[in-house]
Formats: structure tokens, C-alpha cells, sequence
């Protein structure tokens, strides 16, 4: 058991039973969420990273008068669709995580 569970532990001995149970699902609901949110920052931060790079190239090549590829549009289009499936799943699957 970790130090902040042992310190809700104690904390809940002052509560009846049922009061207990209601403070400790409160409290993993709250982490849970937490956890989510988490992970839709961390998938956020991954496509913006990915994009940034995407977009410099993309930039480079203009600038040598090249023009945006299929495959690049189609990189781009794809890593955007896997950004939301990935964040809809996160926050449809909770205890999943």
C-alpha cells in the first residue's frame, strides 16, 4: 500500500462504513478522470509533435518548390483520425487504463 493510500486509509476510520465506501469510490472516480485526462494530453502533445515535423518538411519542400505529396496528405489525415480514435476510446474505456 502507498503512503497516500495508507493516508486515505487512516483519514477514512473517522467515517461510518458507508460513508467510506461513498469517499473511496469518489476518490478513484477523480483518478480515473485524472488518468484520462492524462492520457488526451500526452496523445494531444504526440500529434502536435507529429504535425510540427510533418509541417517543417512540408515547408522545406515548398521552399525547393516541391509540392505536398498524396502519401504525405494521407500521413497527416491518418495520424489526425488515430489522434481522436485513441482519445474517444481513452474517454469511453476508463478502467481500461
Amino acid at each position: 500500500m502507498s503512503q497516500q493510500q495508507q493516508t486515505q486509509a487512516q483519514g477514512l476510520e473517522a467515517f461510518d462504513e458507508n460513508t467510506r465506501r461513498e469517499l473511496q469510490h469518489f476518490l478513484e472516480q477523480e483518478q480515473t478522470k485524472a488518468r484520462i485526462q492524462t492520457q488526451i494530453h500526452e496523445f494531444t502533445d504526440t500529434c502536435w509533435d507529429l504535425l510540427e515535423m510533418i509541417d517543417s518538411e512540408l515547408a522545406t519542400r515548398r521552399a525547393n518548390r516541391h509540392s505536398r505529396s498524396r502519401a504525405e496528405r494521407s500521413t497527416v489525415r491518418r495520424s489526425l483520425l488515430l489522434f481522436a480514435l485513441d482519445a474517444a476510446d481513452a474517454a469511453m474505456h476508463p478502467c481500461d487504463t
